[in-house]
């Protein structure tokens, strides 16, 4: 039902705006309007103002304005001519042409005003977290350091940071950092990954490994250590330490290490309920040689031959040795580790379920290096979605590595989605909601922000549809009303803002669909009117019904493509 609501707003929306382009236009410039009809079929409710019908109609998916004088084969009078479309200069006629693509494009404007200007709820440019191995790790930023500004720019909030540092890859930044109350300078190189956008497949963006959440103080617990004989189990977060509040895994990390040789008492949140437990002293050295577990599984392949295994041997040692350093500093903790890395579920028909990754299993390694983020982790499978991967996994106190390649995916849970290569896990992190603050942004200098934003849509579309045309994207990526009111209900499910970006991207869609030079839609009739405007002289009607005609059938090739890439979706 939602689905259906949400479906029947979004193009009731997009169609009332794209038509009052028409209707107003065309009132401007001295046109009778007859009909102004939201959807197609009988009329469901109606009234007439002055000279026009309002209307809304059965079936939702379009709508119409019709005018005086439309056809050019009506015979009428001098002094009806005045107020016929057929019979107004050509300015005026293409003019009220395009006018409803372009509130196709106005209507994103406003939108993403109403949204960036006023009183916002915005992310603080502060690190949560720093990952391992990443550049700003490697710069020594920490966790908690706040962003001043880059490269001499100020930076007021998160996605500001994440904007300049993603427009620049592979190049060296110098960041102004407040770092306690203390501002210090430090140069990050970036690191350049391929674009996230399938669209933008040949560029990359930068990345320096940060987040914006702080890594919780959720714990895995290796078996038979100090902390699982205390009482600690896998996914425990660990609120207190000694009646200390343990804001973070950096801080819980801190006092470990401080505190070896002693017992300290925890309260633990495990299950939505809080617990008190005593950690015993814990010593220097290891309770219990986790390294000699490794490789107790079999290793595991999919879609990697005997061969290939061989070529990735060198990987599968650096990624072993990793896993050791990891799980020797695990056990330096008493057998504490991140909580990130615990997988939460396994998708069906997946190389990871092939493979026989479980619920519940760890990663502690991946391609060389050691696991510490999911960040970092999907980062490093999208940025190569064909080449070999390789994972190492603990199941309970025993290892195993996996050799894999990700395999062509369509989660039934987003149907409207395109399918894409995955290894088939879904992750369960351990991060705080980032820190937030209410900032006041001037209407002034919210509008500019809403015409880029606009602007963004209306370069990924015009992309997306170069793809479609030299068969970059395949044709059944195209989506029609079913796909539509799918999207609509998926959005709506997530709140205000993620329906609204989804009324301005296929607001921007349909604009662009109407300015295509086929008869019948708007662009067709601009066309029309250009070669007038050349030729001095109206088209023919031998001319102008064959155009319909033709303009008829490719609309409806289009329209059978998308409806019945919707029947194949979701009920194929």
């Amino acid at each position: 039902m939602q689905t259906a609501i949400a479906g029947i707003i979004l193009l009731g929306v997009l169609v009332f705006f794209h038509e009052l382009g028409h209707f107003l236009v065309a009132k401007l410039c001295g046109v009778r309007v007859l009909t102004f009809s939201l959807g197609f079929g009988p009329k469901i409710i109606g009234f007439t103002v002055g000279e026009t019908e309002y209307k809304i109609s059965l079936l939702p998916l379009g709508g119409f304005v019709r005018m005086h004088g439309e056809n050019p084969e009506e015979a009428l009078s001098e002094a009806e001519k005045k107020g016929s479309f057929m019979h107004q200069v050509l300015w005026k006629k293409a003019a009220i042409a395009a006018a409803g693509p372009v509130f196709n494009f106005i209507l994103p404007v406003f939108v993403f005003w109403s949204m960036l200007g006023g009183s916002q709820e915005r992310i603080q440019p502060v690190f949560g977290s720093v990952f391992n191995g990443g550049p700003a790790q490697e710069a020594q930023l920490e966790s908690g350091d706040r962003v001043l500004a880059i490269d001499g720019v100020a930076i007021r909030t998160f996605s500001e940071m994440v904007e300049h540092v993603s427009a620049r890859p592979d190049q060296a930044l110098s960041f102004k950092i407040n770092r306690g109350g203390e501002v210090v300078e430090a140069r990050v190189q970036t690191r350049g990954v391929p674009s996230p956008n399938p669209l933008e497949k040949d560029k990359k963006v930068g990345r320096i490994g940060v987040g914006a959440g702080a890594q919780k103080a959720k714990i895995t617990v290796w078996p038979q250590s100090i902390a699982a004989m205390a009482g600690l189990r896998t996914g425990d977060e660990i609120i207190k330490w000694d009646n200390e509040v343990v804001p973070s895994l950096q801080q819980l990390y801190a006092l470990i290490e401080g505190g070896k040789g002693e017992s300290h008492q925890l309260e633990i949140k495990r299950n939505n309920e809080t617990r008190t437990l005593v950690l015993p002293p814990i010593g220097e050295a290891a309770a219990d040689d986790a390294g000699t577990a490794l490789g107790a599984l079999p290793d595991k392949r999919f879609a990697v031959t005997a061969e290939e295994l061989k070529s990735v041997q060198g990987a599968r040692d650096a990624t072993v040795a990793q896993v050791k350093m990891k799980l020797d500093a695990i056990q330096a903790r008493g057998g504490i580790g991140f909580y990130e890395g615990v997988v939460a579920e396994v998708k069906d028909g997946t190389p990871a379920q092939t493979m026989g990754l479980k619920k519940g299993d760890v990663l502690l390694g991946y391609n060389g290096k050691r696991f510490d983020a999911w960040a970092t982790f999907h980062q490093a499978l999208s940025a190569n979605p064909d080449e070999i991967h390789l994972i190492a996994a603990a199941r309970g106190s025993s290892i195993y590595t996996a050799t894999f390649r990700m395999a062509p995916y369509q989660d039934p849970e987003a149907r409207g989605l395109p399918e894409k290569k995955v290894l088939g896990h879904v992750a369960e992190s351990a991060v705080h909601p980032p820190e937030t603050f209410i900032r006041a942004v001037p209407w002034l200098e919210a509008l500019p922000q809403a015409f880029e934003e606009t602007e963004k849509i209306i370069v990924l579309t015009l992309k997306g549809l170069w793809a479609l045309i030299n068969l970059e994207m395949p044709l059944d990526t195209l989506g029609g009303p079913i796909m539509i009111f799918d999207l609509a209900g998926q959005a709506a499910a997530q709140g205000k803002g993620m329906f609204l970006f989804l009324l301005c991207l296929i607001s921007v869609n349909l604009g662009i669909l109407n300015l295509l030079p086929i008869p019948v839609l708007d662009g067709g009739h601009l066309l029309m009117f250009f070669i007038e405007a050349v030729q001095r002289k109206p088209i023919s009607l031998e001319t102008r019904a064959l155009a319909t005609r033709l303009g008829l059938f490719l609309l409806l090739a289009l329209m059978v493509t998308a409806i019945g890439n919707d029947v194949l979706r979701y009920f194929g």
